[in-house]
């Protein structure tokens, strides 16, 4: 990674960065297709796959630094945080999106949702509350038990919305197998680093 961007984009100035960037394509799909449904179907779709992609830079961060240290993964480990941000900003673009596709056509969204009960609002308030104690104060204050317990749990429950809803579109779409392709790769890495941690614990525990 080149000092630049090892030096300009990291911290809060990467959220912010991403914000600004996800605000300009949001307005950019308005303006393209209009404040209607179709407008707010495209953006729920757009917001999905950036999620997914900054959900994976922070999913996969430790991972890669366990397997291959290297000048790009010591910069996702550093800023796992930020980018944890920035994907807690895409989504909740995203259910933004989703809510406006409810107010502009319900009997549409409906259809669209199936039964829509109180565990729809589960991955809201779970990324709301993970975005909260993204924070050193909100962080200290939960409990460092359960702060792992909670982004644990958070991660790899976002993992498998992802992987569901695009793995049930990449049997009618090659897009879609990409985006799938991008979920496994990720897993594979979290479980193989897993797989190094404790032959190297094992290692350690032999030696001793």
């Amino acid at each position: 990674m080149s000092t630049f961007m090892s030096r300009r984009f990291q911290g809060w100035p990467l959220v912010g960065s991403a914000a600004l960037v996800l605000t300009l394509m949001i307005v950019g799909l308005l303006v393209q297709k209009g404040l209607d449904v179709e407008g707010a179907r495209i953006v729920i779709r757009a917001t999905a796959r950036t999620s997914a992609v900054l959900f994976c830079a922070a999913f996969a961060a430790s991972s890669l630094v366990t397997l291959r240290r290297g000048p790009t993964s010591t910069w996702l480990l550093r800023n796992r945080r930020f980018l944890g941000m920035s994907f807690g900003v895409s989504h909740t673009y995203h259910y933004l999106a989703v809510a406006a596709f409810a107010v502009l056509d319900p009997e549409q969204f409906f259809a669209a949702q199936g039964d829509a009960g109180p565990e729809k609002l589960a991955p809201i308030l779970l990324l709301v509350l993970m975005m909260a104690t993204s924070f050193d104060r909100t962080a200290a204050m939960l409990g460092r038990r359960a702060w792992k317990a909670v982004h644990l749990v958070g991660t790899y429950f976002f993992w498998f919305a992802f992987f569901v809803s695009f793995a049930g579109r990449a049997l009618d779409s090659a897009f879609y197998s990409g985006w799938t392709a991008l979920l496994v790769l990720t897993m594979a890495i979290r479980l193989a680093a897993l797989a190094t941690r404790f032959k190297q614990s094992r290692a350690g525990s032999v030696a001793t």
